[in-house]
């Protein structure tokens, strides 16, 4: 189980940022091995 988590918060009107946040979380994934959770506020 990886001890490095993170919150990827987003807040989206066009999908724009929604797409960007996806992006940050994959990076963190993948480089970082981080255990990322991807929240939408406006949900």
């Amino acid at each position: 189980m990886s001890q490095n988590k993170c919150l990827v918060a987003y807040e989206t009107k066009s999908g724009a940022t929604e797409q960007a946040a996806q992006k940050i979380a994959e990076v963190l994934r993948s480089k970082y091995n981080f255990d990322v959770d991807l929240v939408d506020l406006g949900k």
